[in-house]
């Protein structure tokens, strides 16, 4: 297993290492291991010889199985008793929300490519690497018939305002940049498991499905796409996330638990997503400060 925030190596199920990494890394004051401490180990005392239970207990999915335990985790961070910044505002978006989602998210978008490049291409698994084509092939292959996310970006972003030789040109905040940067160690040097659990997973927002499993608000209120104000390059875009790409998250998310447990690499998988959590995290706060960097223009 490895540490959820540094991703560190340790044997198999060895929670009193990962409980000791962390309190020692938390006694020197390392910020990204206190915020992790802080964030899913409320009220506990790592100050104490051993907290190995309550490190377990992060991992522990005793009812339901690993993918409930995944999407539990996503919705706790982003949805539910403190939706996100990001997702708030797609409830009722701004004109800026638009500008800043498409100059961030088009970083994001390059890294996608690649990780499930990395993916398709490590893995042994004909089902993984078809799933895998199905969100590789339309950015890479010159074919009008492929709806490709980067042209739907493209005129998205144009539609409210940014050229596209501007979405080329803006340098991502250094939130995005941090995470893109961790993917893209994730996904040149870890196991293709550990990829789907870095990216594949994080699709699983658009999923109308959240909202059944508890999340208190959608990726965006059904109501943006009846807005008059709000252009149909916009609403194609959203849609496209909604209907094509949450569809394979949810795919991707059957199919890379089965083989973690299968392959015995759950706690790693585990670990990796909630690593790659904390980056989503930030990349969604810099679509949000970025926006408001153009209102305050």
């Amino acid at each position: 297993m490895k540490c959820p925030v540094c991703g560190e190596k340790y044997n198999k199920l060895d929670y009193q290492m990962l409980s000791r990494h962390l309190a020692q890394n938390c006694e020197r004051n390392d910020t990204p291991h206190l915020e992790f401490v802080k964030y899913y180990l409320p009220g506990s005392n790592w100050l104490a010889s051993d907290f190995t239970n309550e490190v377990k207990e992060v991992f522990t999915f005793e009812k339901g199985h690993l993918s409930d335990w995944i999407v539990s985790k996503l919705i706790q961070r982003l949805f539910q008793d403190k939706p996100h910044p990001f997702i708030e505002s797609m409830q009722k978006p701004k004109k800026s929300i638009f500008q800043g989602y498409a100059i961030e998210y088009s970083y994001y978008l390059k890294q996608r490519t690649r990780s499930f490049s990395f993916a398709m291409a490590k893995s042994d698994k004909e089902d993984v690497q078809k799933l895998e084509a199905k969100l590789v092939f339309p950015e890479l292959a010159d074919d009008s018939q492929l709806q490709s996310q980067r042209v739907l970006l493209e005129d998205m972003a144009e539609s409210v305002g940014i050229p596209s030789d501007t979405l080329e040109s803006s340098m991502p905040l250094p939130p995005t940049l941090h995470s893109v940067r961790l993917w893209n160690n994730i996904a040149e040097n870890e196991h293709w498991i550990e990829i789907m659990a870095s990216l594949n997973f994080m699709d699983l927002v658009y999923s109308p499905s959240l909202v059944k499993a508890g999340a208190k608000l959608p990726y965006f209120a059904p109501s943006v796409l009846e807005n008059e104000w709000i252009p149909d390059e916009v609403k194609k875009f959203l849609s496209h996330s909604v209907e094509y790409l949450g569809p394979i998250a949810e795919q991707s998310l059957e199919m890379g638990t089965k083989y973690a447990e299968e392959l015995g690499q759950t706690e790693d998988l585990q670990s990796v997503f909630l690593r790659s959590l904390e980056a989503f995290d930030r990349h969604l706060q810099a679509r949000v400060t970025r926006a408001k960097q153009f209102e305050s223009k």
